[in-house]
């Protein structure tokens, strides 16, 4: 791996404000004994943890107080970091910015999501969404053309187990109700979310 992936601080208070990443990753919290450290109450001491798989940085909560973002979103599960996600400590604010200057050039996506107004946007117009079909595209779009499974839609729209007998067709419904709604924003938009029959649901990338 070149040296060549970096922690930027977003607020002058995140020290240092440069950090570049390694094979042996990088300890994120309120210590000064961490990596980057955060000098915020909402942090603690030892908060987040990266570590690199050989592929990838991977991010992960360190069963901090408060949750660890990424993009405005709460971490359920390790995080493969991606050029220009934001990280937050025990707050949905992002305080620092993962850079790899070797990242690939990707298309931007007609579909965004905006975690300072915690919205999704098609093409600059704001998606008016439920909170359940808002929270089942959130863990979608984090995933974007991967599998999700029915466990971690459960745990992304109701905060629990998933219970087969009474979830799978609420999420059905809800992944129903998305695509309705993504169509009455723009036809190009109607097949971004696919069920994978008793599997879970995928986002396509758009």
């Amino acid at each position: 791996m070149t040296n060549s992936k970096t922690l930027r601080a977003i607020f002058p208070d995140v020290k240092p404000p440069l950090y570049v990443l390694d094979e042996c990753g990088c300890v994120l919290g309120r210590s000064t004994d961490c990596g980057i450290v955060v000098a915020r109450p909402f942090a603690s001491r030892m908060h987040a943890r990266i570590q690199w798989d050989g592929h990838y940085h991977v991010l992960e909560d360190n069963q901090s107080a408060n949750g660890t973002y990424v993009n405005g979103r709460r971490l359920q599960a390790p995080h493969k970091l991606k050029n220009g996600d934001e990280i937050g400590l025990g707050d949905p604010t992002g305080l620092v910015s993962y850079l790899d200057e070797d990242n690939t050039v990707r298309p931007v996506l007609r579909l965004s999501f905006d975690p300072r107004h915690w919205r999704f946007v098609w093409d600059a117009q704001p998606l008016a969404l439920t909170s359940d079909q808002l929270s089942l595209l959130l863990a979608l779009y984090d995933r974007r053309g991967e599998l999700c499974d029915r466990a971690l839609c459960a745990q992304a729209v109701w905060g629990r187990d998933y219970d087969s007998y009474m979830d799978a067709d609420a999420l059905d419904q809800i992944a129903s109700r998305l695509r309705a709604r993504l169509r009455q924003t723009s036809p190009e938009a109607a097949d971004l979310v696919i069920t994978l029959r008793g599997q879970g649901y995928m986002l396509k990338h758009g």
